[in-house]
């Protein structure tokens, strides 16, 4: 069994042998990813983080997910969710 920590390096290593495309082809609780609008994040948004950014979720661990966003090829991540409070997850 995965720790938190492999688990994460693990969907890193197979994200990064995708294109965004095939990405976003996948089922969100796989490789895929959902969108998380910008008011359900319930902790503090950092100034750097521009109003027009979409905020996406990969899961990395079962169900917990990775929340940032992407500039272009880039995902930045900015949470990791493993107690599910960042959002109301469903």
């Amino acid at each position: 069994m995965y720790s938190n920590k492999a688990a994460f390096a693990d969907t890193l290593d197979r994200l990064s042998q995708l294109t965004w495309a095939e990405i976003s082809k996948s089922h969100r609780h796989g490789l895929g990813y959902e969108k998380i609008a910008r008011n359900s994040i319930r902790a503090t948004i950092p100034d750097h983080v521009k109003d027009e950014v979409i905020f996406i979720a990969f899961r990395f661990y079962g169900k917990a997910p990775m929340v940032g966003y992407r500039t272009d090829i880039i995902f930045h991540i900015l949470w990791i969710d493993r107690d599910f409070t960042l959002y109301q997850h469903s």
